[in-house]
């Protein structure tokens, strides 16, 4: 994993791989993280300019069957996919820094 230092956190963060949502999620707990949630993938790309993987998952349910994808840094990049759907899955842990 990249170590990224921000502000106010440390952010690990790994690629992921090209999969569904269980398997980029059970991939990811293998490193003992999770997908990136929405505000670490930003803080990722957007903020500490790490390579953007493309769409990628968040962590984020959006209904029966969908989770939140997420392709470059301008709102509009977001929609949805079935869970069944393959694109990328970055992994992420988080540390507040004090």
């Amino acid at each position: 994993m990249t170590r990224i230092d921000l502000p106010t956190k440390t952010l690990c963060w790994h690629p992921g791989r090209f999969d569904t949502f269980p398997n980029a999620d059970a991939f990811c707990g293998e490193l003992r993280a999770q997908i990136c949630t929405l505000a670490q993938w930003r803080a990722a790309v957007c903020m500490a300019g790490v390579q953007n993987p493309g769409r990628s998952w968040t962590y984020h349910p959006t209904g029966q069957g969908g989770f939140a994808i997420i392709g470059n840094c301008s709102l509009d990049s977001m929609s949805d996919l079935h869970w069944s759907s393959q694109v990328q899955g970055p992994c992420c842990v988080e540390w507040p820094r004090y």
